[in-house]
């Protein structure tokens, strides 16, 4: 009701009226009942708000508004959260391909930890913990961390650049 009559007073002041009598701010939803008594519909939510609503519009019709907003909405943040993935999907794609990777022979420990780059790892380690600020990984997910990021290096780059198991793997698969 505030901002309905914080409205009602800039309109008056815009009109040229100077002061608004406090009587008027503080009757104001008793003076639109009395003026619009068939037309609208006024209760309190939990909030203290007051809602209007047409009383020309039946009970259902008003159900399947609210029905529909709730759809509205309900798809809205569906869609909102679907684009924030692939955001951050292509955020991650970025990070990886423009590292510049001198690789050396034979691969160690050293280089593959500098192949990933920080943000996947982070995001890597919230993915697996569920914990958004995970500052002491366990040494499972540490080790999780660094095989999945290195498929993933791997696979953006289309192979250009080899993390040590790329490399290493197929050797011992082979002997």
């Amino acid at each position: 009701m505030t901002d309905l009559t914080s409205r009602l007073v800039s309109l008056m002041e815009s009109l040229g009226f100077s002061q608004v009598k406090d009587s008027t701010k503080k009757h104001l939803r008793f003076k639109l009942e009395t003026e619009l008594a068939g037309s609208i519909g006024i209760l309190s939510d939990d909030k203290g708000r007051l809602l209007l609503y047409p009383d020309c519009q039946t009970m259902s019709e008003l159900a399947k508004t609210t029905y529909s907003l709730k759809m509205e909405l309900h798809h809205a943040r569906a869609i909102e959260a679907g684009y924030s993935v692939k955001k951050v999907a292509l955020q991650l794609r970025n990070e990886i391909k423009k590292q510049d990777i001198s690789q050396w022979w034979p691969p160690d420990k050293e280089q593959d930890e500098n192949i990933i780059p920080e943000s996947v790892t982070q995001f890597l380690q919230t993915l697996l913990t569920g914990d958004f600020k995970c500052t002491k990984p366990s040494e499972k997910v540490k080790r999780l961390a660094t095989s999945f990021g290195s498929d993933l290096v791997f696979a953006v780059t289309a192979g250009n650049v080899k993390p040590a198991k790329h490399i290493l793997l197929p050797f011992a698969v082979k002997s």
